[in-house]
């Protein structure tokens, strides 16, 4: 059976700055097996997942962390001439990272923990009804719900 399963990076509960991008995937195990994989990274790598950048204006990979997946066996490297740096990294000298990068590392951090886990990245190259400013007829479009989000 496959799940399509959503993973939010950043405030996914809007009770802090409400910033957050969503990423789909499927995978051969539901939301809960996920969940407890996730959890599970605790004892195996030493650190909870949810660590990874997740204080405020944190967008740089722990020392800490990096050290612990490196010392678990995970392949991550940071400087250098690696070809999946860019996967994790914005570049080079830097362990910067944006909420792409935390999902890719989150992912592979599963599938590292559990290697029968399968997930394949829905590609949502979706565009917005919605734009800034005003079209070529001088048009404004504007959006309903507003007064909904008290």
């Amino acid at each position: 059976m496959t799940y399509l399963i959503n993973f939010p990076v950043g405030d996914w509960s809007d009770d802090g700055h409400g910033k957050c991008d969503h990423f789909e995937v499927e995978s051969n195990k539901s939301a809960q097996e996920l969940r407890e994989i996730h959890f599970s990274a605790i004892d195996k790598l030493g650190f909870d997942i949810g660590d990874i950048c997740g204080s405020y204006e944190a967008s740089e990979l722990s020392i800490d962390i990096f050290d612990k997946l490196v010392a678990a066996g995970f392949d991550i490297q940071w400087q250098g001439e690696n070809q999946d740096m860019e996967k994790y990294f914005y570049d080079n000298d830097s362990r910067g990272m944006g909420s792409e990068e935390v999902f890719n590392l989150w992912i592979d951090i599963l599938k590292f923990i559990d290697k029968d886990l399968e997930i394949k990245v829905k590609a949502s190259e979706s565009v917005d009804i919605s734009f800034y400013g005003f079209d070529r007829k001088k048009r404004h479009l504007k959006t309903p719900g507003y007064g909904t989000f008290i």
